[in-house]
């Protein structure tokens, strides 16, 4: 317990000590080797991309709604809908899960666009993205409209494939 005390006195102090004098606060102890530039394609990396679908098209066929018309008449706000594409495979999450799929994202008609140029490179496995989609929820929860929506999960996943060299161990 004494052990526990002298810890949290330790951060605490730290955390002041670095709000006061500068210091940073070195929060992790694991050091790992990232990428600080992604931009660039390297020997051996693959492009990745953000995509979005037309939100108001996805709900309205999603309840029934949508019919072909002349000309889309779009909501107030334009939502979209955000998705990763890398390897050949597309990564979205949704509502109920986050899917995988080798084919454009649920809801083809209504227009999803990958957005060029590709938003990095990456030389991470695509086996290493399939088990981060696979544990998003277990990792950062389920879905909410304003705090974990997909375009949480799209910069989530960026981040994995601009920055990691290695598969991150909420991953694995």
């Amino acid at each position: 317990m004494v052990g526990i005390r002298m810890v949290l006195f330790t951060v605490l102090i730290g955390a002041l000590a670095s709000r006061t004098f500068g210091t940073p606060l070195v929060v992790h102890h694991i050091l790992r080797p990232i990428r600080t530039d992604c931009s660039v394609p390297e020997a051996g990396s693959k492009p990745f991309f953000y995509g979005t679908n037309n939100l108001a098209c996805i709900y309205l066929t999603h309840i029934g709604l949508h019919r072909k018309k002349r000309s889309l008449q779009l909501p107030v706000h334009n939502f979209v809908h955000s998705f990763i594409y890398y390897d050949g495979w597309f990564a979205e999450f949704g509502t109920k899960d986050t899917t995988l799929r080798r084919h454009s994202p649920k809801n083809a008609h209504c227009g999803p666009k990958i957005m060029y140029p590709p938003a990095g490179f990456s030389k991470l496995p695509f086996d290493c993205i399939r088990r981060c989609a696979s544990k998003y929820h277990l990792v950062f929860g389920q879905y909410n409209l304003l705090n974990n929506n997909c375009h949480y999960f799209s910069n989530r996943m960026m981040e994995v494939l601009c920055h990691e060299v290695t598969c991150p161990l909420w991953c694995l």
